[in-house]
């Protein structure tokens, strides 16, 4: 029997714990909160999904991170944990796991951003690998997540991490996170085994498997440097973002940043939605550019329904008075935009507004759009 947990059972580590145990499978949850810990194991973890008007609960085993020493000495060291915190804790929380891991075992980090790099460099990049959500999801009270896009929708890809290329490596070995030795048939496996039969709660699409990792980290990153940060630095949601005129052209600028910095490393952005993004994100020249922004800008409602009513969480954190991981996800594609030489105005701008955010400098409003203007 496999043996596998969620570190971090909060909004995604919830939702994701409960669609594997209502599609039959077993897994640990390991959540901070004291509280959401009780209420599970009394009352058992509900799962709203408010996108379908439905909901379901299940009765996973849950702990505190403090038993976990205890947990594994009782079951046994984990095949697979996935890491599904904030990445601000990562050196001290993947050093804390790396002791409960099989001989085999894996860490999945489904971390927004670029995680694979800070974990491989505990555990090793033969046990580490990538995990790339597509779905929304909200902590909403202890023992309750709430998922916010349609079930329909909701997607996971997983990849084997490999150590970025050297420069002077050939174009077809440039591509960075491609799965080399680090990826075994028996570590894709159980985590196969514990992910595919989600698909028959879901979708036929829910999960699959990647040999591009990079590449499906940048396709998330281009929707989260835009849509996630400027929902942080606006109070909006995805929906009135992509409706709005001001912010669905900052949306469209972040993401035309995000995609440069992944070409300036010859990375292979993934497909979004099934279209291709790079080339759809590409400039076109006079007199076409303008008409294919036009278009761009008119089709981003479409582009953002399924989660139109998901905000993101690092909006959620500064409601709720904590630091965020904007350096994570706007901040990435800025520190590599740096290492690149790519200029990155709008993500460098996003940044310091939602920091300003944090420190009450200035309100979450749809005005601190023009603000972001003038970074561009």
């Amino acid at each position: 029997m496999i043996k596998a947990a969620i570190y971090g059972a909060g909004a995604m580590g919830g939702t994701l714990g409960a669609l594997i145990e209502k599609s039959g499978g077993t897994i640990d949850l390991y959540a901070r909160n004291p509280a959401h810990v009780a209420a599970v194991r009394k009352r058992g973890l509900t799962l709203r999904c408010s996108a379908d008007h439905t909901s379901f609960a299940v009765r996973p085993a849950i702990f505190t991170p403090e038993e976990m020493p205890a947990r594994t000495r009782q079951n046994g060291r984990y095949d697979v944990i996935f890491l599904m915190t904030k990445q601000r804790e990562n050196e001290k929380i993947v050093t804390f796991l790396k002791d409960f891991l099989s001989g085999n075992g894996v860490v999945v980090t489904t971390q927004n951003g670029l995680p694979e790099e800070s974990v491989a460099k505990i555990v090793g990049a033969e046990k580490t690998f990538g995990g790339v959500c597509s779905f929304g999801a909200n902590f909403t009270t202890p023992g309750e997540a709430e998922l916010t896009s349609t079930l329909a929708s909701a997607k996971i890809c997983i990849g084997a991490y490999a150590p970025p290329p050297v420069k002077d490596q050939s174009d077809e070995k440039r591509r960075g996170g491609i799965c080399t030795s680090a990826q075994t048939s028996e570590q894709f496996g159980n985590i196969r085994a514990l992910l595919q039969p989600v698909s028959a709660i879901t979708n036929e699409n829910f999960y699959r498997e990647t040999e591009n990792l990079a590449g499906v980290r940048y396709a998330k990153l281009i929707v989260n440097a835009a849509f996630s940060s400027l929902s942080a630095a606006t109070g909006l949601t995805f929906g009135e973002i992509a409706e709005d005129k001001t912010a669905r052209k900052l949306a469209l600028g972040i993401m035309r940043e995000t995609l440069s910095v992944a070409s300036a490393q010859h990375i292979s952005v993934d497909r979004v939605q099934g279209k291709n993004v790079a080339k759809l994100l590409h400039k076109a020249k006079p007199p076409f550019g303008a008409l294919k922004d036009k278009l761009l800008l008119f089709l981003l409602p479409k582009f953002v329904k399924n989660h139109k009513n998901s905000v993101s969480g690092m909006l959620l954190d500064i409601r709720r008075g904590r630091r965020c991981e904007i350096d994570y996800i706007a901040g990435a594609v800025s520190a590599a935009g740096i290492k690149t030489g790519v200029r990155t105005p709008l993500c460098d701008g996003v940044v310091r507004i939602v920091r300003a955010a944090e420190n009450g400098e200035i309100k979450l409003c749809k005005e601190n759009c023009g603000l972001l203007l003038n970074s561009d």
